[in-house]
């Protein structure tokens, strides 16, 4: 009997004594087990504590917009262990992204930090990429209004935060054309100008 004329259940039972590197050739094997496999992949990142897989499995869901995926981690606690990626933050990716419900889902929550960066339990809204870009600096770059909407709606948010050629957030979305997210930005109270 070949193992994927296998019930679901048996295939589950044999995944679950798998190790992730398994998994992930079961997961890449078919659709039908890439439908099936996915939580016990997640389960067994959270039996192993694996930072490295975690933090994996975290920002590849953030690039992915499967904000399902990353609430799961974030409730299981993933982020404890999960520290920035080439300098970027879970959050960062997200509002680059423009996967607007993994932005609002990352600053809603309060008992952990989508960064990654420090002891502070809080989001750090304008935690910025070596450069100096902040999240608002990308948002605000590719135009997207709702992200630009929701990373105001912070009320820690530094609408004139400077990147390493001293451009704030407006002056991006001046250079790129979006008129849009200017208007946003100038009717902000905290924008000087």
């Amino acid at each position: 009997m070949s193992f994927l004329s296998l019930p679901n259940e048996i295939i589950l039972q044999i995944a679950e004594g798998l190790s992730p590197a398994q998994l992930n050739s079961l997961l890449r094997a078919n659709r039908r087990l890439a439908n099936l496999i996915p939580h016990v992949l997640l389960e067994t990142l959270f039996r192993t504590c694996s930072p490295r897989l975690g933090a994996f499995a975290l920002f590849n869901a953030a690039e992915r917009n499967d904000w399902r995926v990353v609430k799961r981690l974030v409730d299981r606690g993933i982020l404890a262990f999960a520290g920035p990626r080439f300098m970027k933050t879970p959050l960062w990716i997200a509002a680059d992204m423009g996967c607007r419900d993994i932005v609002r889902l990352l600053l809603a929550r309060e008992d952990v930090d989508p960064n990654g960066q420090g002891l502070d339990s809080r989001t750090d809204v304008n935690a910025a990429f070596n450069t100096g870009w902040s999240p608002l600096h990308l948002a605000a770059s590719t135009g997207n209004e709702t992200i630009v909407r929701i990373l105001l709606s912070d009320p820690s948010i530094r609408v004139n935060a400077q990147n390493h050629r001293g451009w704030t957030p407006l002056h991006q979305a001046v250079c790129e054309g979006s008129a849009a997210v200017a208007r946003i930005l100038l009717s902000d109270e905290r924008s000087d100008v």
